[in-house]
């Protein structure tokens, strides 16, 4: 085999691993996607999101708020909630965002920007992000990171039914 050859082959291998690889990663985020939020379905943290969503004084609120988070922090199911889904900085305790893989990153991302487009599409993105660097304690580096992948994606979807 020339070198020609050779290098045609190795070119070749590499693509062919780096696209296995990428497979294996969008099927980790089928798999997300499909379990994404499951454990709400179980009955006790279902109760609570029912007994959460009957009062809707939560999403009356403004995003960040004192009085939004006193409307879900007397909630058992919240904390049940975040304590079981990795996608959640609270699951990971006093490691928050640190303890997170790039794919719960990811689904992160996602759970906040359809909570966000549900509850609050008119505030001020800059404010959004504002409130969850005071919410979660994100270093300068982390928001940016966060806001940088954010930035990156297209956020139009469809409604789904």
């Amino acid at each position: 085999m020339n070198e020609e050859t050779k290098t045609l082959a190795t070119i070749i291998r590499h693509q062919k691993q780096v696209a296995f690889l990428l497979r294996e990663l969008a099927r980790e985020f089928e798999r997300r996607a499909d379990l994404h939020d499951m454990s709400k379905l179980q009955l006790d943290e279902l109760e609570g999101f029912i007994q959460l969503d009957s009062r809707r004084q939560h999403q009356k609120e403004e995003y960040g708020s004192k009085s939004y988070e006193a409307g879900i922090s007397d909630i058992g199911a919240v904390k049940l909630h975040v304590s079981r889904n990795r996608h959640h900085p609270e699951y990971w305790a006093s490691r928050g965002i640190e303890g997170m893989s790039f794919v719960d990153i990811i689904e992160m991302l996602c759970d906040w920007e359809i909570a966000r487009q549900m509850r609050d599409t008119e505030q001020d993105i800059n404010k959004t992000w504002e409130m969850r660097q005071k919410r979660f304690d994100l270093s300068f580096d982390e928001l940016t990171f966060l806001r940088g992948i954010w930035e990156s994606i297209d956020w139009q979807i469809q409604t789904v039914t």
